[in-house]
């Protein structure tokens, strides 16, 4: 895109595990990214905390995610014990698995179980016995569609009949590609769909691809868009890397997502306050 397209900057890639691998090349190439990269590794250096310069995150972060659907489980739901299931090769679902431990810990909760998967994995039979056999009040749920989808029949089949706390990816289709009966499902979602600009964007998109369910991400390739485009906007040069890169960090405020909420990018951390 840089050497070849000549680029002055990007939006994406919205997985974790493909933005990592961008941060120095960003760096040398002096070319903003804005996506949706929401481990926090993709942003800030996990030895220092120190923000990397040309990366930036337009929504929650996986953290801040599995804060939210923590405490919801633990204040809301009365869960006072929890399994979690996740693939260890997954850089989203980690970032969201050790927070979520974190929170349900710090809170007096207890964590009966951490069962894994990696990528080559297509059951997890034995490691939902396992949690079934502890019966937690709810188990955490943090990969991609199809991984959340054998978990969650991997699980049921097993017995387990507790509540299932899940990420973002519990969105749509999830819901038509299980084939136990969804019940005491609850996940984090970015948007109120009866807000901002969203349903519209979702109309579009499920018109355009020929599909009968949303796809939230197309809010989130939005949101991405609007940051950038706020600070290319303000620049003197849109196409100088560098000042767009200090905009973004300093000067981006109340910028309007999909959802209607506004976004803040905090300096310290490249990702939203708020």
């Amino acid at each position: 895109l840089v050497d070849e397209a000549g680029v002055c900057a990007i939006i994406g890639p919205p997985l974790s595990n493909p933005a990592s691998a961008w941060v120095e090349l960003a760096t040398e190439d002096k070319i903003p990214i804005v996506g949706h990269f929401m481990d926090e590794v993709c942003t800030t250096d996990p030895d220092t905390g120190e923000a990397y310069p040309y990366m930036f995150l337009a929504e929650p972060s996986c953290s801040v995610q599995s804060y939210i659907l923590a405490e919801y489980g633990m204040n809301e739901l009365n869960v006072k014990t929890v399994a979690t299931l996740y693939n260890t090769s997954n850089a989203y679902a980690v970032a969201h698995e050790g927070p979520f431990v974190n929170y349900v810990e710090a809170n007096g909760g207890q964590v009966l179980a951490r069962e894994t998967f990696g990528w080559t994995d297509t059951d997890y039979t034995a490691q939902a016995q396992k949690i079934a056999a502890l019966n937690p009040d709810a188990v955490l749920l943090c990969d991609y569609c199809n991984q959340m989808v054998t978990a969650y029949d991997n699980l049921r089949d097993a017995g387990y009949t507790g509540y299932i706390l899940g990420a973002n990816t519990m969105y749509p289709p999830f819901n038509s590609l299980v084939k136990n009966e969804i019940k005491d499902c609850y996940f984090v979602q970015n948007y109120d769909l009866s807000a901002g600009t969203i349903a519209d964007l979702l109309d579009i998109q499920m018109k355009e691809t020929g599909t009968d369910y949303p796809t939230s991400n197309v809010g989130f390739g939005w949101d991405a868009c609007m940051v950038l485009f706020n600070a290319m906007k303000q620049a003197k040069d849109p196409t100088d890397g560098e000042e767009v890169r200090q905009i973004l960090e300093n000067n981006t405020k109340d910028v309007e997502s999909a959802g209607g909420a506004k976004i803040t990018i905090d300096p310290s951390t490249h990702r939203p306050t708020r």
